[in-house]
């Protein structure tokens, strides 16, 4: 029995060094996507770069100098992941997801406070006057009501609950006011955080631009360093030339959007020190 396991054709294509082998791995990658339904944005991505190929010949030649066949699949690999996923538009639309979360905060944090403070003059006129409304006097009260169509708490906290809070005076227990008040502070002091590393680093910038991108990818990268040794300063010592191309015709920018070697250059000099690499 073969000890080796069988790598999937469009990786082990990679094995040939060639121009033409690159080619083949992403026509093979599309064609495993398609035989699966998986991936349909990062097959428009290979149809463009497959279209516009001869373009990209100083990349291909770059990557089958300076790395083996393994690191050459990372390399593609996490490319296509990137510029498939963090185009422009898409980090714009995460800008503009934290920027209404922090206004939902901000809303919430003041509705909180201001219902708080509603509810504490309610307690004083049902406490210090000849007036009350029936109205929640515990939190219990609220949690009971608020769990009124939950079977799983109706068919066993319940009891539990209900028989832990009466066992303690009210005074062991924060009151509606300070459970309020609670959540105000915390949509107050909320920091609106990216779920992942990649989100991060793309809308890191104040304003949208195809660094955003370029910043996702060799942040991306990274996480192929347990496999491939040093990969990250490898791959930012290909020639800015060589990404140029792969960008442009990744993200299908436009005449005014195009970014120039120079550009890219100056992208990734701010980003090694970023990330502090040498």
């Amino acid at each position: 029995m073969n000890s080796i396991t069988e790598l999937p054709s469009h990786i082990d294509v990679l094995r040939e060094g060639t121009t033409e082998s690159i080619r083949r791995s992403l026509s093979s990658r599309k064609a495993d996507n398609l035989d699966k339904k998986i991936w349909p944005s990062e097959n428009l991505l290979i149809d463009k770069l497959l279209s516009r190929f001869d373009e990209i010949e100083c990349f291909c030649l770059q990557l089958n100098e300076k790395f083996n066949f393994m690191e050459r699949y990372s390399i593609l690999d996490c490319l296509l992941g990137i510029l498939a996923i963090t185009k422009p538009s898409d980090l714009q639309k995460s800008r503009e997801d934290k920027k209404s979360l922090q206004e939902l905060n901000r809303k919430i944090a003041k509705q909180a406070f201001d219902l708080a403070e509603l509810i504490e003059k309610r307690s004083e006129l049902n406490n210090c006057t000849q007036m009350s409304s029936n109205t929640y006097y515990s939190i219990s009260d609220v949690i009971n009501d608020a769990a009124q169509d939950n079977y799983l708490f109706q068919s066993n906290p319940k009891k539990q609950f209900n028989q832990l809070f009466y066992q303690y005076d009210l005074k062991y227990w924060p009151n509606i006011t300070q459970v309020i008040d609670a959540i105000g502070i915390d949509a107050d002091c909320a920091d609106i955080e990216a779920s992942d590393s990649i989100t991060e680093a793309g809308t890191k910038s104040t304003r949208s631009s195809v660094v955003d991108t370029i910043r996702a990818f060799f942040t991306a990268l990274k996480n192929y360093e347990n496999r491939h040794h040093n990969i990250s300063v490898k791959v930012m010592n290909m020639s800015n030339q060589c990404f140029t191309s792969i960008f442009n015709i990744g993200l299908a920018l436009g005449p005014d959007e195009i970014i120039s070697d120079d550009q890219f250059k100056t992208a990734k000099h701010r980003i090694k020190k970023e990330m502090n690499i040498r």
